[in-house]
């Protein structure tokens, strides 16, 4: 019941967490009319949260790997929150980005901790489901954290949707530091070198990033890839990203299931393969919304599993470390979408978006490759060892 309680817990602060970075972007114009801003200057608000993010989040899950969970996710959150509520009452732009910087900082130390205490709370046979409740708090705040919080801040202001997060978040922080139970102890981490020694870890995180670099390839310029099955209708266009959210969900929860039976391994390769078929019929199958509708539904499913695939299959290799791991995936996920967007950028006019997809689908067969190295070494090589 203990084990329980605590995982709710975390899955409520991812849950909130995630809501507040995917959610922002969409209040992005009554923010900047509601502070005098211009909306470019207003933009700068999610540029200042993703650099501090995905600066942070490494040296910062290295420190905090030494603490307690209580005492980790403690600061983590006190930090979301307080960043939530100054955004919330802030009256000016400047006050406001030092706002999002500290909820930046808060979720750097939150997301690797609550993976690492996902998985200290399950049995080994179960770090599996433990990763896919991190992941389906995520796909759950896309599907309904989003479109729930753009709703109260249609009715009662962006403010208010802040506010609301806060809450949520202050929920977390009182259970995770008034619960009697003791989490598990952790374990001290290895530095980075030591880690960056192992090889099948770097193949992890090659796999990983050349992965994402193909699936936002495609998903960076949804709009125009789907637009004939859209007619480049804003409506149809959010109605197809829920239901791509949706069905991640569902590929979370899949998930947990298929990587504790058939292992991360087989289920790494099984949804590259899933991903790349599915890209390669997408310039004929993008066409038509009745086909475009099963498309979205695969591409949901099938990258969900994937990135729970993934960091399981990382975690596998220095379970102990899994914090840090964590961290250096989300690394691995970012530096794929920054590379997405300047190779779509650097090919914007010269391939018809149409034909991305094809292009995305030569990353995903070079991510095969690199998995398939690292399944060649691990037969070998099957478990870590400290350097």
């Amino acid at each position: 019941m203990a084990g329980a309680f605590r995982v709710s817990l975390i899955a409520l602060a991812m849950f909130a967490t995630a809501t507040d970075a995917y959610v922002l972007p969409a209040l992005l114009p009554e923010i900047a009319k509601t502070l005098g801003a211009e909306y470019r200057s207003a933009a700068q608000l999610v540029s200042a949260y993703s650099l501090i993010y995905a600066a942070s989040i490494i040296p910062l899950a290295v420190a905090t790997s030494r603490w307690s969970f209580r005492k980790a996710l403690g600061l983590g959150l006190a930090l979301f929150v307080g960043g939530c509520l100054a955004s919330a009452l802030a009256t000016n732009l400047a006050v406001m980005l030092l706002a999002r910087c500290s909820c930046g900082l808060g979720v750097a130390i939150v997301a690797p901790t609550c993976a690492a205490a996902a998985i200290a709370v399950q049995p080994p046979n179960r770090h599996g489901r433990a990763i896919s409740i991190i992941m389906f708090s995520l796909a759950l705040a896309m599907a309904a954290g989003l479109p729930a919080a753009a709703f109260i801040a249609a009715l009662f202001g962006w403010r208010s949707t802040l506010l609301v997060l806060a809450l949520l978040s202050l929920l977390a922080l009182i259970g995770i530091s008034a619960m009697p139970t003791p989490w598990p102890e952790r374990r001290q981490a290895e530095s980075i070198p030591s880690l960056a020694a192992d090889r099948l870890l770097l193949l992890g995180f090659a796999t990983a990033y050349l992965a994402f670099v193909g699936v936002y390839c495609v998903y960076i310029y949804f709009g125009p890839v789907f637009d004939r099955a859209t007619a480049a209708n804003g409506a149809t266009v959010s109605l197809l990203l829920w239901l791509w959210g949706l069905a991640g969900v569902a590929g979370s929860l899949a998930a947990a299931w298929l990587c504790d039976r058939l292992g991360a391994r087989t289920l790494v390769f099984a949804t590259l393969a899933c991903l790349g078929l599915n890209f390669i019929a997408l310039p004929i199958t993008g066409a038509a919304f009745g086909s475009t509708l099963a498309a979205i539904v695969v591409w949901g499913f099938s990258g969900m599993m994937l990135s729970i695939a993934l960091q399981r299959q990382l975690i596998d290799r220095a379970p102990t470390q899994a914090a840090v791991l964590s961290a250096c995936f989300v690394c691995a996920l970012q530096a794929g979408i920054a590379t997405a967007g300047g190779v779509d950028g650097a090919l914007a006019g010269a391939i018809d978006p149409h034909q991305l997809p094809l292009l995305a689908t030569a990353f995903l067969m070079l991510a095969i490759f690199a998995q398939w190295i690292s399944g060649t070494m691990a037969a070998t090589r099957p478990t870590h060892e400290p350097a």
